[in-house]
């Protein structure tokens, strides 16, 4: 599946594909493409972006992988833009997706069961904690809000459970696997949790303020 042209590696995108877009000093966007061809891929996007401006483009293939790659806005629109592949494409495991600790940020229920704490979230699963009792390859649908990234409604398989803390009264963890999951929930939440990182380390990189 290694592209040889500049043609047949666009052709990693197609019309309809969900894709995050980052720029320079971690701000990431949302974008949708449009068309794709030999010259390169117009992309409708959810920001400003400006013509020159190089971004790093990622998509998610389900059940794979997620590919990121550089890529130059050579026509910069009102809403839709067209940018050209600039080098080659990098293919990322899924298990390597950026993991970000959520919790005291986000709760989540769980469809037919008790309630529970998010305490880590990827493109490709998530860690939670409950008092309810779920079992290695249960299927569960779950739903969080993400702060400024609204509701979001999760399928994934249990693949690890951790025991109570306390034998009588205290929570499990579970970690997730996401399953049939949805191309543009699966930007949604890439896009949060990039966003939230790049928050946190402009937060930790302010200098202290002496009273």
């Amino acid at each position: 599946m290694e592209p040889a042209g500049n043609d047949q590696k666009s052709q990693r995108l197609h019309a309809g594909d969900a894709v995050a877009l980052e720029r320079e000093g971690g701000h990431w966007m949302k974008g949708v493409v449009v068309v794709v061809d030999d010259d390169g891929v117009d992309v409708v996007v959810d920001g400003p972006i400006l013509e020159g401006e190089v971004l790093s483009v990622s998509r998610t293939v389900r059940d794979d992988a997620r590919y990121t790659a550089v890529m130059e806005v050579v026509d910069a629109g009102p809403g839709r833009s067209r940018v050209r592949l600039v080098g080659e494409w990098k293919r990322v495991q899924m298990r390597r997706a950026v993991r970000i600790s959520v919790f005291d940020t986000v709760h989540a229920s769980v469809v037919g069961g008790a309630g529970g704490r998010l305490l880590d979230l990827s493109a490709g699963g998530l860690r939670f904690e409950s008092q309810a009792e779920h079992a290695t390859g249960d299927v569960l649908e779950l739903h969080f809000n993400l702060p400024q990234g609204g509701p979001v409604t999760v399928r994934g398989e249990v693949l690890r459970v951790v025991g109570r803390r306390n034998e009588d009264t205290g929570p499990r963890q579970y970690g997730l696997r996401f399953c049939d999951l949805d191309e543009s929930v699966r930007v949604k939440i890439m896009t949060w949790v990039f966003a939230e990182q790049s928050r946190r380390f402009r937060d930790s990189a302010k200098p202290e303020v002496e009273a």
